[in-house]
């Protein structure tokens, strides 16, 4: 069964993290790392749903276009695997 985010008792503490405005690398880039990162410490694990790019954008300020990014940059490494209209789900834990 997916391991899915359900708001302020979310089991994924890494999206709860402010993104840094200091940082100069791109918004997308960013989020890009926190999914990876995520992954990577298993707070996502093969098979879980990665939250949706709505909910991100809401969490974080930015575009569903701007999540939409991240989640492809994701995906290029063969962390994610992104089904159009039903979500991303984590197909590994290391690239």
């Amino acid at each position: 069964m997916a391991h899915v985010m359900h708001g302020r008792n979310d089991p994924n503490p890494w999206l709860l993290r402010d993104l840094d405005s200091r940082d100069p690398r791109p918004t997308d880039a960013q989020i890009a790392e926190r999914i990876r990162e995520a992954i990577e410490r298993g707070d996502l694990r093969p098979g879980d749903l990665v939250p949706g790019s709505r909910l991100m954008a809401r969490r974080y300020g930015v575009s569903g276009a701007t999540v939409g990014r991240a989640i492809r940059k994701v995906a290029e490494t063969g962390l994610i695997r992104s089904h159009h209209g039903v979500g991303s789900y984590v197909t590994r834990r290391h690239a």
